[in-house]
């Protein structure tokens, strides 16, 4: 199931827990709400608080996550509604590039709002973080 809408591409390094820190990112997005995970390739949904998803979902290339069950149910019914606009993002992350030894992150939402915007940001700024702080820990 595609989303259709606007995607944002996210450069990373190849060699980073992408899938953790787009997780954590939507948790911060959706605080308050229980957050599902549904790989792209499957039916299941699951929720963020099962550590499944933590140590085998988030090593996904293409999923989508959801704010919660209704709004899952939601697109499931109905596909994109007014109603459960920009409550599902699908992340798809590309092979790497080895030349340059990064990925891509296509981020797919259903419109540009402040709030998906702060988050893309924030996602980025994750990002750029964790990147200029891995030389130091390999360092020590």
């Amino acid at each position: 199931m595609g989303i259709g809408g606007t995607d944002t591409v996210l450069i990373a390094p190849k060699d980073m827990s992408h899938g953790d820190l787009i997780l954590t990112a939507c948790q911060r997005l959706w605080s308050g709400h229980e957050c599902l995970f549904q790989d792209a390739s499957d039916i299941e949904l699951h929720s963020l608080r099962e550590p499944w998803i933590w140590l085998a979902g988030s090593q996904s290339r293409d999923f989508f996550v959801y704010r919660d069950r209704a709004m899952a149910d939601s697109w499931r019914e109905n596909g994109a509604t007014r109603t459960n606009s920009n409550t599902m993002l699908q992340f798809i992350l590309s092979a790497p590039n080895e030349d340059d030894g990064t990925i891509e992150i296509a981020v797919v939402y259903d419109r540009a709002t402040r709030a998906v915007e702060r988050f893309i940001r924030d996602l980025n700024a994750s990002i750029v973080n964790l990147a200029s702080s891995s030389p130091q820990r390999g360092a020590a």
